[in-house]
């Protein structure tokens, strides 16, 4: 009998032990996977477009206006004047012009002569002809007053250029002929030497070349109109 008892106590002792090491079994199954279940943290930077690097990357984007400037080296300013009764041309430029004064890197080639301020020196006259040059300088230009200097401005009005010119100390609004095209700018009118008070200056010139401006009539006629040009490149 007492034999029974202690294999009765032996077996609650197993089964009591077996059941405790089952509960310890599940209790870490179930935290590795509880563990395993647990998603890793995740973290994301979004990169925020700032409003200026994006505007400024739109302006890079466009293409750029042209602007218009004139070149003073690329100004040719010539004129003609007349003898004979036939009207015969006698052509001639200044080899030196100074712009004192122009708009720089405007919307419009138009724009470009608004307001541009110019002097010719009367000395830098050429005409392919030494002894033609000398009296021009000396006999016609020298005879005016104040005009070691022509001056001149330019101006636009009504979409139109004006040439508002000085010459013996008197200043006459010219006229012009213009046309533009691109980068390239053509001016072109006529002045009276009278119309600037040089009479003087007119008569002196006249009996210089009297006998030089007679013409097939044998009448020496020497014309107080000029028509001048200038030819002009802008960038």
């Amino acid at each position: 009998m007492k034999y029974l008892s202690r294999i009765l106590i032996l077996l609650t002792v197993m089964f009591l032990g077996c059941k405790e090491k089952s509960a310890e079994q599940t209790a870490s199954t179930s935290i590795k996977e509880s563990n395993t279940a647990i998603a890793p943290k995740v973290t994301s930077t979004v990169k925020v477009k700032n409003s200026t690097d994006t505007n400024k990357q739109q302006e890079e984007g466009k293409p750029k206006k042209p602007t218009y400037t004139i070149m003073p080296e690329g100004i040719t300013v010539s004129w003609e004047g007349y003898k004979f009764t036939s009207k015969q041309g006698v052509k001639g430029r200044f080899k030196t012009i100074e712009i004192k004064k122009a708009p720089q890197k405007v919307a419009t080639p138009l724009d470009a002569f608004r307001d541009v301020e110019f002097s010719i020196p009367t000395s830098s006259v050429f005409s392919n002809d030494e002894g033609r040059d000398h009296k021009l300088k000396t006999l016609f230009f020298g005879m005016m007053d104040k005009t070691e200097m022509i001056t001149g401005s330019l101006k636009v009005e009504n979409k139109q250029i004006r040439l508002y010119l000085t010459m013996n100390n008197v200043t006459r609004k010219v006229i012009l002929a213009q046309k533009i095209s691109g980068r390239y700018a053509k001016l072109k009118g006529v002045i009276d030497i009278l119309d600037f008070g040089a009479t003087k200056a007119y008569n002196s010139i006249h009996t210089a070349c009297e006998q030089l401006h007679k013409g097939e009539d044998g009448v020496s006629k020497t014309w107080s109109q000029v028509l001048i040009e200038a030819s002009i490149h802008l960038k």
